[in-house]
């Protein structure tokens, strides 16, 4: 009798979970489709744009561009597909920039093509790739969790957790390759615990070439590649020779854009070199922490200081998932989720603690570890509400996952209607509701075209720019009315300052670290010659 009771405990319990899983992941999906261009663009989606079309630095054509008045949609034509750049052009672009291997941008190009160019488009693929980690965790945790009666249901939990996670929202809706990282990270995992369990030569084959599918989506896939040889060498070495076969003839399928690596070194490593700029530890570790709040709780900039203490009782829970994983299952269970966590998140840390930098900053580097971090809480969360007895306990962890489970769906439905998150540009969002109050705008820049071209993007049709080289250029050029200087240089700020009939009033500025923007509105007291030009 008393089993019987317990196997109809087990039953509504199962049920229970799965109902409250599907409603949530229904939701996740709703989250990520739910205003896709609301959002400013920020720089790395117009670069990605500008390279699926075969523009590079070389390859924009400066000379229409510089130094004359062109209308808001000349440069937007450079992110849309141009009838004289083939894919010949796009591999060119994509080996000017060696760091990014091609797999996301080609299929990008390939979707450019057929369903068109504009920011919702653009952002679909990311939001539809995202979709694929839903089957692919589920997966992975039944091969973890083979031997625990309660396996589907951890499987569901970590998918309903990951579809309204703030992070994997965001990333999910971006026009980078974050989401195709992250299916190939959890399939060639998966392949790679079903090639230890039968060890048959043609999952061994399967998982090579999941893991140099890997690797042309992000160099980063080396920490995952190594996570998987230590797992490899502790639980069953005599497969050693199996991996390493598997991890060369991966190698050698990567051999072409390794080349180009190699080729390019001085190139790559000049890309990168930004991430060993030495920032304070303070913000370094206010990064870290932003970066654990954000897999529960997200909400706009100005509240990234509340999230910074928030990190401290989520170490906390992960810090206890993880113990509780490593008492309550085997070996080859708890090691490989530690593992995937350990060697991407220290790898990162240790670096940039022992010799500075900031790639410990940048949250979508760390996707390996929040994959193992979803699946330790998830284990958790079903643990003990299938396990525990006394009900106060009961209670605890019913409200605990609560929180998490409020906190993850107001986050999201927070930033599904927002104008902006964090990470899209949301000072080129302010410069361009400023810049379109006025009529008929004149924007002056010198920066990097994919600096600006977020801000172009929200401007209004009728607004005008001007992409200055030299700034004695502008000598030669009307200046009338509703003039604005959209974050120059200090060599154009001070041509400015230096000129009797220029007035500069500061409008608008942010500052987040290292980057500063700043908005002037520009005034003229003494109108200079009309000189007129060929447009």
């Amino acid at each position: 009798m008393k089993l019987w009771i317990r196997q109809k405990q087990r039953q509504r319990f199962s049920l229970v979970i799965t109902i409250l899983c599907s409603i949530l992941i229904i939701l996740g999906i709703n989250f990520r489709f739910t205003n896709l261009d609301q959002k400013p663009y920020w720089e790395d989606e117009t670069l990605s744009a500008l390279r699926v079309n075969g523009y590079n630095t070389d390859s924009l054509p400066t000379e229409l561009l510089r130094d004359k008045i062109i209308d808001r949609d000349t440069l937007l034509q450079l992110q849309r597909p141009n009838p004289d750049k083939n894919l010949s052009d796009t591999i060119s672009a994509l080996v000017s920039h060696p760091e990014h291997p091609p797999l996301y941008y080609l299929l990008l190009r390939i979707w450019v093509l057929k369903f068109g160019s504009s920011v919702k488009t653009m952002r679909s693929l990311s939001v539809i790739i995202s979709l694929l980690v839903f089957p692919a965790l589920y997966w992975l945790c039944r091969e973890l969790f083979a031997n625990y009666p309660q396996s589907s249901l951890v499987g569901k939990t970590a998918v309903a957790l990951t579809a309204i996670s703030p992070i994997w929202i965001r990333y999910a809706q971006e026009v980078r390759q974050y989401s195709l990282w992250s299916v190939m990270i959890i399939v060639c995992s998966t392949v790679l615990l079903t090639s230890l369990k039968f060890n048959r030569w043609y999952q061994w084959l399967i998982y090579s070439l999941t893991l140099a599918l890997s690797l042309y989506t992000h160099l980063l896939s080396i920490l995952v590649l190594i996570a998987h040889g230590f797992y490899v060498l502790i639980i069953n070495k005599n497969l050693l020779p199996k991996y390493l076969y598997a991890l060369i003839g991966s190698l050698i399928l990567f051999s072409p854009w390794l080349g180009v690596l190699i080729y390019h070194y001085q190139l790559t490593t000049s890309m990168v070199s930004w991430l060993n700029q030495p920032i304070s530890w303070v913000s370094l570790y206010q990064a870290w922490g932003l970066n654990l709040s954000r897999i529960f709780l997200s909400w706009s900039p100005q509240y990234n200081s509340f999230l910074v203490y928030l990190a401290l009782p989520i170490v906390a829970i992960i810090a206890y998932a993880l113990y509780f994983l490593k008492q309550t299952t085997p070996l080859k269970t708890w090691l490989f989720v530690w593992l995937l966590i350990a060697v991407n998140s220290l790898s990162l840390l240790l670096q940039d603690l022992l010799s500075g930098g900031q790639r410990s900053r940048i949250p979508q580097y760390f996707f390996p570890c929040y994959i193992g971090i979803e699946i330790a809480i998830a284990y958790l969360f079903v643990a003990k509400l299938n396990r525990t007895n006394q009900s106060w306990q009961r209670s605890f962890w019913q409200i605990l996952i609560a929180l998490i489970i409020f906190s993850n769906i107001f986050s999201s439905q927070f930033n599904a209607q927002a104008d902006t998150w964090w990470g899209w540009s949301v000072y080129d969002l302010e410069s361009a509701k400023i810049i379109n109050q006025v009529s008929q705008p004149l924007v002056i820049f010198d920066e990097r075209l994919s600096m600006v071209l977020p801000l172009v993007h929200k401007l209004n049709l009728e607004t005008q720019l001007i992409w200055v080289q030299q700034p004695e250029s502008l000598d030669q050029t009307p200046l009338v009315h509703n003039i604005f200087v959209y974050n120059p240089s200090e060599k154009l700020l001070s041509y400015l300052q230096q000129k009797p009939q220029f007035q500069l009033e500061l409008v608008y500025q942010f500052q987040d670290l290292a980057l500063k923007v700043n908005l002037y509105k520009l005034q003229i007291s003494e109108l200079l010659p009309t000189h007129t030009q060929d447009l």
